[in-house]
């Protein structure tokens, strides 16, 4: 797994410290209110609310910081729609309630990104499913609500709602987009056709580049129009791939955007809606050149390849920004996770010298109790 690469320390919000009891401290050219969201989950992936400051470690620069602020957010409400009540479906299992120094609730702020730059007809389908059945089976009456595609021309307003017969209608009209060059989720190996059509590895490679910043480009607009808005903010980017390489554009952009969403409290969970994808010989696969028996273990690892290079960008920007990237499960069994992992969180804030220089500041958060896993952004810019 790849760790976090970037992160970004926030200031506490006047809301936050007065729930505190608390006055915001002064802030100077020297000293800077850090805050720093945390996920704490059990082994099975369940939001733990039920620890105190003294249950963590915050350490800046590998020196231990005194926390000042601390509180637990629940995000969202029980509560389900008229359509979940009376939905068969099985509804994914809340966090345990425990008591906590502080705690705060915020409605949820859920923006679904469905990448149309980057999936294929197969996966535009179960998106519209997947979308469908949140909607009918977890659509909570206070949420902030979005749907976004990455192929669609940016927009100076953004709807966000619980309005379930408008979202349905907007889910309906998704299609797939003949720009995303995923016609399927895994290229077969066609070989010694009448006709080959292909435009050769380097161009596509290329094109994979320029697809992924595009898709990059259009997260920001996105972000852009979420920035304002109170609290923690969840993007579910569904995406068959970002292709970013080393020393591209896209590679620039996904840095840049994994940055700004760390300053503006914004959580991305990346799911691929193809699930666990095979990777071995299928039917579909054929060559009709003599021989080339001998040369479909090269095929079959540059299919690997091309799968994992999709993975990279979805899995950096995912744990850059403290969220999660899902691909080992069903599609609606992903979502289902993303949405319990962030149902609830933790908010450290300390004090700690920042100087006036831009300069990166690594912050290590660790709880004392055994059998947590604990995610959170590495760190913070100062001097911004």
């Amino acid at each position: 797994m790849l760790r976090p690469r970037l992160a970004i320390g926030l200031m506490l919000s006047p809301a936050l410290l007065a729930a505190q009891g608390a006055e915001p401290p002064a802030v100077s050219s020297r000293v800077e209110v850090v805050r720093v969201d945390v996920a704490v989950t059990d082994r099975k992936g369940r939001p733990v609310p039920d620890l105190t400051a003294a249950d963590f470690d915050v350490r800046e620069d590998a020196i231990q910081c005194p926390i000042t602020h601390f509180a637990y957010v629940v995000v969202g409400t029980s509560a389900p729609t008229p359509a979940a009540r009376h939905s068969t479906a099985a509804a994914p299992e809340p966090p345990p309630v425990g008591p906590s120094t502080a705690q705060a609730r915020q409605r949820r702020v859920l923006a679904f990104v469905v990448d149309d730059l980057n999936l294929s007809r197969t996966s535009v389908s179960r998106v519209r499913d997947l979308l469908k059945r949140f909607v009918e089976r977890s659509l909570q009456p206070d949420d902030l609500v979005g749907l976004f595609r990455t192929a669609a021309a940016p927009s100076a307003g953004v709807t966000l709602g619980a309005d379930g017969a408008a979202l349905l209608a907007e889910i309906a009209g998704l299609r797939w987009n003949g720009q995303s060059g995923r016609e399927r989720p895994v290229d077969p190996i066609q070989r010694g056709l009448t006709a080959p059509i292909t435009i050769g590895r380097d161009l596509d490679a290329r094109r994979s580049f320029l697809l992924a910043a595009a898709s990059l480009a259009a997260l920001r607009s996105v972000m852009e129009a979420l920035g304002p808005l109170e609290g923690r903010k969840t993007v579910v980017l569904l995406s068959d791939g970002l292709k970013v390489g080393r020393s591209t554009n896209a590679f620039d952009r996904l840095n840049a955007a994994a940055d700004a969403a760390n300053r503006d409290s914004l959580v991305f969970y990346t799911l691929d809606p193809r699930g666990a994808t095979p990777l071995n010989f299928e039917a579909d696969d054929f060559d009709n050149d003599p021989g080339a028996h001998w040369e479909i273990p090269g095929f079959l690892e540059e299919r690997a390849w091309s799968y994992e290079l999709d993975h990279d960008g979805l899995e950096r920007l995912a744990e850059a920004t403290g969220g999660l990237f899902i691909h080992d499960t069903a599609p609606e069994k992903g979502l289902a996770r993303a949405l319990l992992d962030q149902s609830g969180y933790y908010l450290l804030g300390y004090v700690a010298p920042a100087g006036s220089e831009l300069r990166f500041h690594r912050v290590a958060v660790a709880v004392r109790r055994p059998g947590l896993r604990v995610r959170a952004r590495s760190g913070y810019w100062s001097g911004r």
